[in-house]
């Protein structure tokens, strides 16, 4: 008996050599240590970036974007544009959800005409479809009232495709929660505030996951993230904070990879908002006030050591076509706020709510912010809240607030036509603070059908000076992406900060 043991040991000894010679983890699991959990498993009711990486694991869309930026075929398998205002895109046979129902065109044209109704969160993305046809089995056409030139962009990895007969069958609450797709996981457990588990599909059309499966556990607390990962609890941690960067360099088996992210991090600013004292931010006196009032250069410095880049306009970093290198971040400068609101009629200032939630803006910077605000006059009440109801209030005009910390981005920092048309237009469905400026409109609309790259960024860069002259928000920051990984896997952090664990990910 201990000869066939000791057989058995070593048979399993030589085949996870094996499997760790051809590339396969010895270890089944790919755990991720994140700050918070998706709100829901319902593509059209959310834009969010976590909502974005959850999807990515179970759910497929038309085209998806490898970590170098190239656009490659998923459910997609050729895309064409036929005429000026007509996209036409060959759906891939033979894919099945997990429960078996079919993935065709019909499916296709149904999934899409749900993020282009009214009530889809992301319906700005898709503004320009007049209608969406499934020519047959294997076709599907969109047309465009006007040339668009992004509509591939916004169907990749944006436009998950989604099995329209259970969702008719069951409907989006129980959808949110029990959700299907064709991707290559599947959601195998979901403990709210805890953990989510994702087991690899069987029968992935494009082959099963070599890691089977992946574990996204929420850990809020920045230092609980950082002491899963030093204890191999975790695998790869995000958003880490600058100032523990030092101890993770420190520790064994740790690397840190970090850089400029997609997002420009802000404070909206509502003036219109249902939550008493936003009536002040009418004037545009007022929210200049408000940019010169807060040291954002003295916090990137001292809070985030120095992982950050002061914004300036709605666009967060150079790599997007149409950034303005010329406008320069509003300074620091109390007395110039001072000046402008006892010139707006508020020389003592005035008192307003500020939403924050620790995803966009740690509890020392919401604090930082307050002080300077304070410093000027400007009393601020400070509401801070778990992302989960960060969302529902942000989402329910009701209880939104005049102020909120919020960042946007782009897809893989492409264009800025992107981020206008979703966050700055004043028909944007993330333009939560509902900005309006005619000029700015006008600038997007020509945007959204020039084909000609410089023309476009010309557009762009006059939308940049007069965002900054009449600022939508208060301008911070464009944050550094911060992320420690166990070093015995293979994995490169992506520039818009997706995380694709089936095929990014190895050992």
């Amino acid at each position: 008996m201990k000869v066939l043991n000791r057989l058995l040991a070593l048979a399993a000894a030589l085949s996870l050599s094996a499997a760790v010679a051809q590339g396969a983890p010895p270890q089944s699991s790919f755990v991720l240590g994140m700050s918070a959990e998706t709100a829901t498993f319902y593509p059209p009711g959310t834009g969010g970036l976590f909502e974005r990486n959850s999807f990515l694991q179970i759910f497929d869309s038309l085209m998806h974007r490898e970590a170098d930026g190239t656009v490659v075929p998923r459910i997609a398998t050729a895309w064409e544009a036929v005429d000026a205002t007509t996209w036409r895109f060959t759906i891939r046979q033979g894919v099945s959800f997990t429960n078996g129902e079919v993935l065709d065109a019909t499916t296709v044209k149904e999934s899409i005409d749900l993020y282009r109704a009214p009530e889809s969160v992301v319906a700005s993305r898709y503004r320009s479809i007049v209608d969406v046809v499934a020519v047959d089995d294997q076709t599907v056409e969109i047309h465009t009232s006007v040339p668009d030139p992004f509509l591939p962009n916004a169907l990749t990895d944006n436009a998950f495709i989604l099995p329209t007969k259970y969702l008719a069958e069951v409907g989006k609450e129980q959808f949110a929660s029990k959700p299907i797709g064709s991707g290559p996981y599947l959601l195998s457990d979901w403990v709210r505030g805890d953990r989510i588990v994702f087991s690899a599909n069987p029968d992935y059309w494009n082959g099963v996951a070599g890691i089977q499966q992946v574990v996204w556990r929420t850990i809020p607390e920045p230092s609980s993230r950082v002491a899963a990962l030093q204890n191999g609890e975790v695998d790869l941690i995000w958003e880490i904070p600058a100032i523990q960067v030092p101890l993770l360099e420190r520790t064994p088996g740790v690397q840190v990879q970090s850089g400029p992210s997609p997002r420009a991090v802000y404070i909206g600013l509502w003036p219109d908002s249902p939550v008493a004292g936003g009536e002040p931010l009418r004037d545009v006196r007022v929210r200049q006030a408000l940019n010169y009032a807060v040291n954002r250069q003295a916090i990137v410095q001292a809070l985030q050591r120095g992982y950050g880049t002061l914004i300036s306009q709605p666009i967060p970093q150079p790599t997007y076509l149409g950034y303005d290198p010329s406008i320069e971040p509003y300074p620091y400068d109390p007395a110039k706020a001072k000046e402008l609101l006892a010139e707006a009629g508020y020389p003592d200032g005035f008192t307003i709510e500020l939403l924050a939630t620790a995803r966009y803006l740690t509890a020392e910077e919401s604090q930082a912010v307050v002080a300077d605000l304070a410093a000027v006059g400007v009393t601020v009440k400070l509401v801070e809240v778990e992302y989960g109801q960060f969302v529902t209030r942000l989402t329910q005009e009701k209880s939104q607030s005049p102020m909120y910390s919020l960042s946007i981005q782009g897809t893989q920092g492409v264009d800025a036509y992107e981020i206008y048309s979703i966050a700055i237009a004043s028909t944007g469905t993330f333009n939560w603070n509902h900005y309006t400026n005619p000029a700015v409109d006008a600038l997007v609309a020509q945007m959204a059908s020039e084909f000609d790259d410089a023309t476009r960024a010309d557009l762009a860069r006059q939308a940049a000076q007069l965002t900054h002259d009449d600022p939508p928000w208060i301008f911070l920051w464009n944050n550094s992406s911060i992320y420690g990984l166990k070093d015995v896997w293979q994995w490169q952090q992506r520039s818009d900060d997706l995380i694709s664990v089936y095929e990014d990910v190895s050992w």
